[in-house]
């Protein structure tokens, strides 16, 4: 009975948040955490994200995909997204980055956190304008095993070191910036694989913010234990 009402919340919930179309986790492409059950799982999660984005310029709706790769301690993750402008006087543009991370403490469930270091790279490309992101971020991540569903809570803090152009200009004006970010979610997976994730971002860089609101789908393999 409690599988069936876990299960049934799991799948309304995942229809909401797309109906509501909230948004793509973008800026989480260099920063997104995925905590495992057990350290010594060898898992490959892959994410669809959908919906509204925030970027200085305007508001973007917002598609995106992401491949994790977590090999033991290890977390590799590579991803790309498409900004589509609300605003008919903008342009279109997209986004791109990849991460690599590690467990400095794996973490026992269901209470002990995982912590993890992180670096990564972003790319982004409005019009003819172009932005590079280096983010070296430190998280935290809780594995929950109630019956029927695994649940993982986040929470990772960032220095994000920005080198390219204003793109709140036409014209090309390059130049470095750095701000700090925190990203947060949560993610909830039957014990098939399919499973929905939402989470939030924020940052502050160039003297403005930065942020989102973030939904999505995401299929968990368990590709071998070490």
């Amino acid at each position: 009975m409690k599988s069936r009402t876990l299960k049934s919340i799991f799948f309304v919930l995942s229809f909401v948040f797309l109906v509501c179309n909230t948004s793509a986790q973008l800026t989480f492409l260099p920063v997104s955490f995925s905590p495992k059950e057990h350290p010594g799982l060898n898992t490959l999660v892959i994410h669809g994200d959908f919906g509204l984005y925030n970027y200085n310029v305007c508001d973007y709706k917002a598609l995106a995909g992401r491949v994790v790769w977590n090999p033991g301690r290890f977390s590799i993750m590579g991803g790309a997204g498409l900004l589509l402008s609300t605003d008919n006087q903008r342009s279109n543009g997209f986004i791109t980055g990849a991460s690599f991370g590690y467990d400095l403490k794996p973490g026992i469930h269901p209470w002990k956190p995982i912590i993890q270091i992180q670096g990564g790279i972003g790319y982004t490309k409005i019009r003819n304008l172009k932005q590079w992101n280096l983010p070296i971020a430190l998280g935290a991540g809780w594995v929950l095993l109630p019956p029927g569903i695994n649940i993982r809570v986040w929470i990772m803090s960032r220095l994000n070191l920005r080198y390219g152009d204003d793109l709140n200009s036409i014209k090309s004006r390059r130049k470095t910036s750095l701000g700090p970010g925190v990203s947060t979610g949560i993610s909830l997976t039957s014990p098939s694989g399919p499973g929905v994730h939402f989470g939030a971002d924020y940052l502050y860089i160039c003297s403005r913010s930065e942020f989102l609101i973030a939904a999505g789908f995401h299929w968990d393999f368990v590709l071998n234990k070490r």
